[in-house]
């Protein structure tokens, strides 16, 4: 405090220094002074009040403050009964406030709190599993004659390799076949592992129109459909999709008739894991 008080008496004696120069100097320099030296007194005194406060205050706040040490800012949990030792016996009386709890920090721009296992250690939740592939059309009965494959260029690919696919159907009947469907969508094509779950579907994100469409397969007539596919699983959201592991898979395709499709037979393939040279 020895300093502030010095500096406390230097400013008092600047004011009245000027105080009494002023009615030696023009009359609108001795008005400006007489201003200054006024607001020198006025901060002074604010100044000196406030010390009287701080002096008064401290030592009842921290009462470690005269003596040169920090008074310690403990987090105490909730008054309770104090756990038992190995024998049996409390180590505390009951009523005893209990062990330092640490206390969650707010994280930062959520406006809420986040759990924490220590003080200033805030734990980020997990992200939340990716959602599963759509289920594939419903499978309808095909006419008499009318035969849906699935061709593969390749019955081995390396992860991340692509592989074509070729939808394919057929009427290998005798008499004209007329198919509607509700949608535009002519045919889809889809991955199974080796449990059965869909983990890719050609028309997953697509967009189609629901309008009824007609189309006639005449005997010996086929259409095929091409697709190139990067051997990756579903795209969750708007996330980008991740390559499979290797495995055996099968594939599978439709078209489309009516609200479901006419389904063909499975056709095995492997991804076999990617050597890197």
């Amino acid at each position: 405090m020895d300093d502030f008080e010095r500096a406390v008496r230097r400013r008092l004696k600047e004011a009245a220094s000027e105080l009494e120069e002023a009615p030696r100097l023009p009359a609108t320099e001795a008005i400006r002074r007489g201003e200054r030296a006024r607001s020198l007194r006025a901060r002074a005194g604010v100044a000196v009040a406030l010390a009287a406060v701080l002096a008064l205050a401290l030592p009842r706040v921290l009462p470690d403050a005269g003596r040169g040490g920090r008074a310690p800012l403990v987090l105490a949990s909730p008054p309770g009964p104090a756990p038992s030792s190995p024998g049996g016996s409390a180590s505390a009386s009951p009523g005893a406030p209990g062990p330092a709890t640490p206390v969650p920090v707010p994280a930062g721009g959520t406006g809420g709190y986040s759990g924490s296992d220590s003080l200033g250690a805030v734990a980020v939740p997990p992200s939340p599993p990716p959602a599963p592939c759509p289920d594939p059309a419903a499978p309808a009965n095909a006419p008499d004659g009318i035969r849906v494959s699935v061709l593969l260029e390749r019955t081995s690919i390396a992860q991340g390799e692509n592989l074509r696919m070729t939808v394919r159907v057929r009427n290998e009947g005798l008499a004209p076949v007329q198919n509607e469907r509700r949608t535009s969508q002519e045919y889809d094509v889809w991955v199974e592992d080796a449990s059965g779950r869909v983990v890719w579907l050609w028309s997953d994100g697509r967009a189609f129109a629901q309008a009824i469409q007609s189309d006639v397969f005449l005997p010996s007539e086929q259409k095929e459909r091409a697709i190139t596919w990067g051997a990756s699983g579903c795209a969750p959201g708007s996330g980008s999709a991740a390559a499979l592991d290797p495995g055996r898979y099968v594939a599978r395709a439709l078209w489309r008739s009516g609200t479901g499709g006419w389904r063909s037979e499975a056709v095995p393939f492997e991804i076999r894991e990617r050597r890197i040279p």
